[in-house]
């Protein structure tokens, strides 16, 4: 079923809850991306967007780091209340 333009916008939502679980493989993933950023408009067609896709290791490594710099900045205690977020 095709949805018309305004159902599109009304029926989209945002989704939160991400985990790290793979539903589709990471080649996929990285044929979607590179097509959809080959397309994307751009201004004067300068093709300059840019996209970097971190999974496994790297991933994890990304999410320690802002959750170091997060606490250095919030400190111990206000950490804590945002550590889930």
């Amino acid at each position: 079923m095709v949805k018309d333009f305004f159902s599109a916008i009304e029926d989209r939502r945002s989704y939160y809850s991400l985990s790290k679980e793979h539903v589709v493989p990471d080649k996929r993933i990285k044929e979607v991306i590179d097509h959809a950023v080959q397309y994307s408009p751009s201004a004067f067609n300068s093709q300059s967007a840019r996209v970097i896709v971190l999974t496994g290791q790297s991933h994890d490594q990304l999410w320690h780091i802002t959750k170091e710099t997060l606490r250095k900045a919030v400190g111990d205690k206000d950490f804590k209340k945002r550590k889930k977020k």
